[in-house]
């Protein structure tokens, strides 16, 4: 991606603006040039005719270039013609090397699980495709216990230089002294300290963007969002300024990236698939894949996503009736010590996340509630998965591939709407009823007429 040809105006047209003038043209478009010379206005220098400072308010330009000897005087001259101080730029930073400029340092704090950074690699492939940050170094943060979901999809970016581990306690605590930009995101982004000038001199669309993005939060974030409650409110809030859009796609908050929610950027496969498939007996087979949801975890405390483990046990049994032998059930996700599900395989807890990949590009179909492996299944473009919703709107959270189970029992999604949504249900008349009213025959059913129509 080229860097779009930034407009200058040349203040100053003595030697030091004769003697580069051909280097700067080379650099910028130049719009025109001004001097306090009474003598020189209105005369001709390489074809420019030289202004008086009226043209400081008058031209439209992203820098003044100052040509002479830089002084304190130039410098309030410039800000009492109202030139933004960010737009001042001197010769010698105008004509430094290329080879030797500065790269802006950026710092970016990544939250949330699995799917969360998928959609964040994703905006981040977006953010460099509407404002190039080639040249950049750009750190991410992760918490430490996120670090192999992290290095499962950020290891190969081309746009990041280093994964960092940071402490929970300590993630207000990245040193902005050494960045340029510092940038908070978990479904959104949002910045934490930008160092105005030098975003400007170096990269002005991102810092156009930057300052777009804290003008968003300023109307829109929460005291204290992604810290406390109050994210939740602010996610509800973006939710309810952006009815259209994609879970996926909330992070452009200016509106102004272009097909936000294709997943552009690449999610290889960083082990040998075909050893993977193998070693499980699973080369050449017709295999679906499930995720119950459930670990210890979920096993104490109710999600009001979660579907209950009896169904998911009953499924299993159910398709394993009703499907050709040839198929086979693997379980996969969190490991859990309850009941045993009868899937043929039961990899819970047993796979890191590119085995995971592995599993989720070659099977058939996927079954899962709403979830990270759904996100998974669909950036290595496996295939269908059958999502059962409960509290996440299909609009918002599906697919264009997927087959959804959602019932009308329970007739408006309550994702985001309050800061418990995830384990409190406050349907009082009919709790948890979104996910109760999804029965193990709706769901069978559509799994085995895709089964049956996909044949051999």
């Amino acid at each position: 991606m080229e860097r779009a040809v930034r407009r200058v105006l040349i203040y100053g047209a003595g030697n030091n603006f004769i003697y580069s003038a051909r280097e700067i043209a080379r650099r910028f478009d130049i719009v025109g040039v001004v001097d306090i010379s009474e003598d020189k206005q209105g005369t001709k220098l390489f074809g420019y005719t030289i202004g008086d400072l009226k043209e400081l308010t008058e031209k439209d330009y992203d820098y003044v270039i100052v040509t002479p000897s830089y002084a304190e005087s130039i410098h309030q001259t410039l800000l009492d013609n109202g030139v933004d101080e960010r737009k001042i730029l001197l010769l010698e930073n105008a004509l430094r090397d290329e080879k030797d400029a500065v790269n802006l340092k950026i710092a970016i704090l990544f939250y949330g699980g699995l799917g969360d950074y998928i959609i964040g690699k994703n905006w981040l492939y977006h953010l460099h495709e509407s404002v190039n940050l080639e040249g950049s170094d750009i750190d991410a943060f992760f918490l430490p216990q996120m670090m192999e979901n992290a290095r499962a999809v950020f290891e190969d970016s081309v746009l990041i230089d280093n994964l960092y581990e940071i402490d929970t306690e300590k993630l207000e605590l990245v040193d902005t002294m050494n960045y340029s930009l510092v940038i908070r995101f978990s479904i959104v982004p949002m910045v934490m300290h930008m160092d105005s000038r030098e975003l400007y001199v170096q990269n002005k669309r991102l810092y156009d963007y930057a300052e777009g993005v804290q003008m968003f939060g300023t109307e829109t974030y929460q005291r204290g969002f992604f810290a406390s409650p109050d994210f939740y409110k602010t996610v509800t809030d973006i939710f309810c300024r952006f009815p259209e859009k994609k879970y996926h796609a909330l992070y452009d908050v200016l509106d102004n990236m272009l097909e936000p929610e294709a997943y552009h950027c690449e999610y290889p496969i960083n082990i040998s698939e075909s050893d993977y498939l193998k070693e499980l007996g699973l080369t050449g087979a017709r295999y679906i894949t499930v995720n119950t949801g459930a670990n210890e975890e979920y096993m104490r405390k109710p999600s009001t996503r979660s579907w209950e483990y009896g169904h998911w046990i009953k499924l299993i049994s159910v398709l394993r009736k009703s499907l050709p032998t040839d198929v086979r059930i693997v379980r996969m996700g969190l490991a859990c010590s309850g009941e045993d599900t009868k899937a043929h395989i039961d990899l819970a807890g047993k796979t890191s996340v590119e085995q995971a990949k592995v599993l989720l590009k070659h099977a058939m179909l996927h079954i899962d509630y709403e979830g990270g492996l759904v996100h998974v299944r669909h950036v290595v473009d496996g295939g269908p998965s059958v999502v059962l919703h409960g509290p996440t709107s299909v609009e918002r959270y599906g697919y264009e591939e997927n087959i959804a189970i959602r019932t009308i029992d329970c007739p408006k999604a309550c994702e985001w709407t309050c800061r418990d949504w995830l384990t409190v249900c406050h349907n009082e008349n009919k709790p948890l009823i979104c996910m109760k009213s999804v029965s193990v025959e709706m769901v069978a059913e559509k799994i085995i007429n895709y089964v049956e129509g996909k044949g051999r």
